[in-house]
Order: C-alpha cells, then sequence, then structure tokens
C-alpha cells in the first residue's frame, strides 16, 4: 500500500506533535499541517534540528506565528542554512538592496528561498532587463519571482508589448496590473 509512504516507518523516530515556536507557544495541528505542506518532512525531523530551523526563520525577523513564518519553516526545511544565507546574499547582491529590504520582502513570500540562483538570475535579468523594472518594484512584489519565466512572464510580457505597438494600450499599465488582467483574459 502506498498510503503514508512519506512517514518514518522506524519506531525510533516517532513524529513529534507538540513543537513550540515561541516559549509558551504551542503549535496546534493546523500550524504543523500548513508548515508541513510545503515540505512533509518537517514532519520527520527531531524537536533538535527543528528549533535549528526554527532559529535560522526568526533571523529574517518574521513573526512567530504568522503565514510567513510557516511557510519559510516549509521553505527552509529544505534546504541546509548555507544555502539559505546564500540565496539572501545572492538576492541582495543581485538586487542591490540592503538585507533589512530583503528580509522584509522575503516576509512577503518566503517561497523564493526555495528557489535556485540559476533561476532567479534569469528572473531578475528578465524583470529588470527586458521589462524595465526597477528593483525596489520587485521586492515589493517578490512573488513575480515566483513565476515561470517561460510559461507565465515572457508570455505576458509580449501580450503588452504587442498591445503597446497597436496602440491598443495608451502607456504601460502597472506591471502586475497587466499580468493579472492578461491571466484573466488568455
Amino acid at each position: 500500500s502506498k498510503q503514508n509512504t512519506w512517514l518514518p516507518h522506524r519506531s525510533n523516530h516517532p513524529i513529534p506533535l507538540k513543537y513550540s515556536l515561541q516559549p509558551n507557544e504551542p503549535l496546534s495541528v493546523c500550524d504543523i499541517v500548513q508548515m508541513s505542506q510545503t515540505s512533509t518532512r518537517v514532519l520527520t525531523f527531531s524537536p533538535e534540528r527543528l528549533k535549528v530551523i526554527v532559529q535560522q526563520v526568526e533571523k529574517l525577523h518574521m513573526p512567530g506565528c504568522s503565514w510567513a513564518f510557516k511557510n519559510a519553516v516549509g521553505a527552509v526545511a529544505r534546504s541546509n542554512e548555507g544555502i539559505v544565507n546564500a540565496r539572501m546574499e545572492f538576492l541582495s547582491s543581485s538586487l542591490g538592496c540592503s538585507m533589512e529590504k530583503l528580509c522584509s520582502a522575503v516576509c512577503k513570500c518566503p517561497q523564493i528561498l526555495g528557489l535556485s540562483e540559476s533561476k532567479l538570475h534569469s528572473k531578475i535579468e528578465f524583470l529588470v532587463g527586458k521589462v524595465g523594472l526597477e528593483t525596489d518594484y520587485i521586492l515589493q512584489r517578490p512573488v513575480l519571482l515566483t513565476y515561470s519565466l517561460e510559461k507565465w512572464l515572457v508570455p505576458r510580457h509580449y501580450v503588452v508589448e504587442v498591445l503597446l505597438v497597436k496602440g491598443l494600450i495608451k502607456k504601460l499599465l502597472i506591471f502586475t496590473v497587466v499580468y493579472v488582467w492578461a491571466t484573466k483574459i488568455l
């Protein structure tokens, strides 16, 4: 049976159900489910390993029991401390921003920590170089970095370019508004 194949089968490694992110604030079952949705491996971690992950997420200055915190735990759980630190350094240098600004962006969209440097680089290069977005704009809307370049960003950009050339839109609208509009039409 394939049922529950992701659960550990060793009797000496039970799934701990009583974790705490903050002192005297145990996680509810819903909190654990939320964190494990992005990384089911979280359920198999020892309390010590989860504590290390939580401490790493706390360095990003996220509110303890927020949605972003729980998603960041899942994103960090799929990596190790070195990879997360390297990703933060890469994003900071690529976007030319302080770690404080970057932490704010990561709080809005922790999933960007799970993207590879090559994917991030190509998306940043496209959004800044081809589309002409300012890096501050991307930092305010980090979800843009999670969209597929080939299936989402490039096709919609070409639609906007065609509409501009044909005079069907007079000026370049706010990037995210155009992409939401294009999604509803396409």
